[in-house]
C-alpha cells in the first residue's frame, strides 16, 4: 500500500494515477493550507517569485490586486504547471520558468542585476533560497499569502496500518512533510519507515534531506524533474 500526506486538496491528480494503476494507497494529510485574506497592493515594479501552486490559488482569492500587477511585474516561476496557472490568472509577464530552486539560483548567480526578489509564498521556508539569500548577499522579502499548518498526531487508522505494516511505498511532495511525518512515529515504527520503506521524492533535494533523516540510500528514489508526470513515471519504473 502506498501512504500519501499531501494535504487533501492536493491530492486529485494522485488518486486517479494509482486508481488507473489499481494500486492501493492511503491518504493520511499531514498539513492543511490557510490562505490569508490579505489586503495588499502590490508595488507592479522589480521581480516576483512564485514557487507554487498554492500561491497562485491564494492570489486568485486576494480581490483587491491592481490588475496592472498582473500585467506589468517581472515573474520568476518554478514549475511548468504553477507557469500555466499564472498565465490562467492573467499574468503576463513570466520571465523565466524553472525546474526547481536549484535551477532558479543559477539563474540568480548569472542575473546580477536582479538584486531585490518579491517571494510570494507560504510560511514555510526554502531553506535553499534563504541559505543562498544570506550567503550572496541578496534580498529575497517574503510575501506569506498563506499559512501551512502541521498535524500533531497521525490517525488511528494510519496508526494501526503502520502497527501491522501495511505500507510498502511512500510519496514525498515536501520535505517539511516528511519531517513531521517522520518525527510523530515512535522508535520502532520509526526504524521500520527508514530501513523497509519504498520512498519515492519529488525531486532530488527531497531525497536529499530524507537521507539526512536516516532513510536508507538503497529506499530512496527522485523523479528525474520535479514534477508529477515524472514522478508516476518512476514509481512505474520501481514497480517492474
Amino acid at each position: 500500500m502506498i501512504l500519501i500526506i499531501r494535504p487533501k486538496t492536493e491530492t486529485n491528480t494522485i488518486v486517479q494515477d494509482l486508481k488507473e494503476r489499481n494500486c492501493s494507497f492511503f491518504l493520511e494529510p499531514v498539513s492543511e493550507i490557510q490562505f490569508i485574506n490579505l489586503n495588499i497592493n502590490f508595488n507592479p515594479t522589480g521581480f516576483f517569485l512564485i514557487s507554487s501552486l498554492q500561491t497562485v490559488k491564494a492570489l486568485a482569492l486576494l480581490k483587491n490586486i491592481d490588475q496592472q500587477f498582473f500585467n506589468n511585474a517581472n515573474f520568476l516561476v518554478i514549475g511548468n504547471k504553477t507557469a500555466q496557472r499564472c498565465k490562467s490568472l492573467g499574468i503576463k509577464n513570466i520571465n523565466k520558468v524553472f525546474f526547481s530552486s536549484l535551477d532558479l539560483i543559477d539563474y540568480l548567480d548569472q542575473h546580477k542585476h536582479i538584486n531585490e526578489l518579491n517571494h510570494l509564498t507560504g510560511s514555510v521556508e526554502n531553506e535553499l533560497l534563504e541559505e543562498w539569500s544570506k550567503k550572496n548577499g541578496k534580498l529575497i522579502k517574503k510575501n506569506i499569502i498563506y499559512n501551512i499548518n502541521f498535524t500533531s498526531k497521525l490517525s488511528n487508522h494510519c496508526r494501526d496500518n503502520i502497527k501491522y505494516r501495511k505500507f510498502d511505498f511512500m510519496f514525498h511532495y515536501s520535505l517539511k512533510s516528511a519531517e513531521v511525518f517522520l518525527s510523530l512515529l515512535n522508535h520502532s515504527d520509526l526504524n521500520h519507515f527508514l530501513r523497509d520503506i519504498n520512498h519515492l521524492c519529488l525531486s532530488q533535494r527531497i531525497a536529499d534531506g530524507l537521507r539526512v533523516c536516516g532513510i536508507l540510500k538503497e529506499r530512496l528514489f527522485y523523479a528525474k524533474i520535479p514534477e508529477h508526470d515524472a514522478l508516476m513515471l518512476q514509481f512505474d519504473h520501481i514497480r517492474t
